[in-house]
């Protein structure tokens, strides 16, 4: 089984109905208190650095935007992903640990009478280096070494554990004994699972330099950036940085530029009616006949013909994105 294909586990392995009526209960409790922290559609804050609520009333073909390294906890509702290198169908309680900065696609499915909720939790990575150096390392999950991605089903303990979570009040420190136990309680489960292994991979040097640089580019991939340059920022050779750099997102460093830029110019072309020069040129594409080529490559038609098909017909602007796919291949 393939990297593209990882994600589709995450559906089936996640129960859509909980038998156990206690374990119901406290599920049930979760979503409502989601429900009444997040009263309308949109982002809300949670009174919790780094934590914050999604929610959707109806249905949306196309949601692109740049994901921060995060834990995504999916409690109601269904999301169909494009990350960087997988394809996934995630459904309510399940959640998904993100190891960087990526271009997402989602398709937002809201079932009759539930609104889509989801709680994100962005990741301090001061705490998850402090935490990793006073806890036992949990057997590797050898799942996320491709992708920098792993999955998993939202249990009653993790429940009580957002629960509590909501609870509490944070805003930023980084004194260990002076973070509410609910956060570092949530960290330290995450840590003892095979799936944390992405955090603490995380927590290691190269890779939180890694980490940094992709921060650094987001702000930057407009500029000719080269690959040199980032591995300066990181301070790292520049073979070590590669290799790095692709296990944490499963593209290449240029591939990874690509894609940020593709998937602005689309936003800016969908969303705020852009011409497909004048979005070429802000993304920090030189020559629009290089832009139209690619964008063609990669969406498989032209930025005029699918911009116009995607408003026309409400289509999904995205599309599924596979390692094999000829855009990816095409290295340079």
């Amino acid at each position: 089984m393939g990297p593209a294909d990882i994600s589709l586990i995450s559906g089936q392995m996640t129960g859509l109905f909980l038998h156990d009526p206690v374990e119901r209960g406290i599920f049930d409790l979760l979503v409502q208190r989601c429900a009444a922290m997040a009263p309308s559609p949109g982002r809300h804050a949670t009174g919790i650095n780094r934590l914050h609520l999604v929610r959707f009333d109806a249905s949306h073909d196309y949601v692109s935007f740049i994901l921060q390294p995060s834990i995504c906890f999916y409690i109601q509702g269904i999301c169909e992903n494009d990350f960087a290198s997988v394809h996934c169908i995630i459904y309510s309680r399940s959640y998904s640990i993100i190891g960087a900065q990526l271009p997402i696609q989602t398709r937002i499915i809201v079932q009759p009478g539930r609104s889509f909720l989801a709680l994100v939790l962005n990741f301090d990575l001061e705490i998850v280096k402090a935490l990793c150096a006073m806890a036992p390392r949990p057997p590797i999950n050898l799942r996320i070494d491709k992708s920098g991605l792993s999955f998993g089903s939202i249990s009653v303990e993790l429940s009580l554990l957002l629960l509590d979570l909501l609870d509490c009040q944070y805003e930023c420190d980084t004194d260990l004994g002076l973070i509410p136990p609910a956060i570092l309680n949530l960290y330290r489960f995450f840590l003892a699972l095979p799936q944390g292994e992405l955090l603490w991979r995380l927590a290691a040097t190269g890779m939180m330099n890694v980490t940094q640089s992709i921060t650094w580019l987001n702000d930057r991939y407009r500029e000719d950036v080269s690959v040199s340059n980032l591995a300066a920022v990181a301070d790292m050779p520049l073979t070590s940085y590669h290799r790095h750099f692709k296990a944490l997102t499963s593209l290449s460093p240029l591939q990874y530029i690509k894609l940020v830029r593709l998937f602005e110019a689309r936003r800016l072309m969908l969303f705020y009616g852009k011409t497909a020069t004048q979005s070429c040129l802000e993304v920090g594409y030189e020559s629009a006949s290089q832009f139209n080529r690619e964008y063609k490559r990669f969406f498989c038609q032209p930025p005029h013909k699918d911009v116009r098909y995607t408003l026309r017909y409400n289509a999904p602007i995205y599309q599924p994105l596979r390692l094999n796919h000829p855009y990816l291949s095409n290295r340079r």
